[in-house]
């Protein structure tokens, strides 16, 4: 078989030059070569007289150029993203950063060799028609194991899609420092018994306090009456 393989020593691919033979994998002729930028990376015999020009920087270079304008189309869904989680002039913010909904570190700072919409783009990829972000976990951070593209359909069949008021919160807090039970307020209010216990526990809506006068004035079997 190596009689066979043809020897691609020295040849440049866009980027990349072709620096010498390296191991087979899965019965797959691989080259060590080394990018115009300095990177050495490992390529397919294959993937080189595929289309593969460079160890990746090709394509973010392209994506620093395009968004670099603004004009990519998923950047105003990234900054309103941003927006709603860090910015307490935000319309939304109430709902997301006002309870401790956090953009992750790699889309907000980047990695250091991408840029923080880089790391998104590559992690979520392009937004399919009729899509729009979702996060699996409505108390989750944006994040990659956290976010997906999905239809409004499916955004509906999310239980956890279902949104507290400040004033809901206020009373589960309230109700809580009384004792009643986690899973009784998260039936009673259409929630996971997860996102009572992250109010509970101060990971969201940290911001909004409990209704202390009700707490200080009713007893626990009259709070249970208490209704948003």
């Amino acid at each position: 078989m190596s009689g066979r393989v043809k020897d691609l020593t020295g040849r440049r691919f866009g980027r990349l030059v072709v620096l010498r033979r390296c191991e087979e994998k899965h019965r797959l002729v691989r080259w060590h070569c080394q990018c115009d930028c300095g990177v050495l990376k490992v390529v397919s015999a294959t993937n080189l007289t595929g289309g593969t020009k460079s160890c990746g920087c090709l394509v973010l270079d392209i994506l620093r150029k395009h968004h670099g304008l603004g004009g990519h189309k998923l950047m105003c869904s990234f900054k309103a993203m941003k927006g709603r989680c860090s910015n307490p002039a935000d319309p939304s913010y109430a709902y997301y950063g006002g309870r401790g909904i956090r953009v992750c570190d790699r889309w907000l700072n980047g990695n250091g060799q991408q840029s923080g919409f880089e790391c998104f783009l590559e992690d979520m990829g392009e937004r399919p028609d009729g899509m729009s972000l979702d996060r699996i976990d409505n108390d989750g951070d944006y994040a990659p194991d956290n976010c997906r593209w999905a239809t409004r359909g499916e955004q509906s069949q999310n239980t956890s899609m279902v949104k507290l008021s400040v004033e809901a919160v206020g009373e589960i807090k309230a109700r809580l420092l009384s004792g009643e039970l986690g899973t009784t307020l998260a039936k009673e209010f259409g929630v996971s018994p997860r996102r009572i216990y992250c109010i509970r526990d101060g990971k969201s809506w940290s911001n909004v306090p409990a209704r202390a006068a009700i707490a200080a004035t009713l007893k626990p079997e009259a709070l249970t009456e208490v209704k948003s």
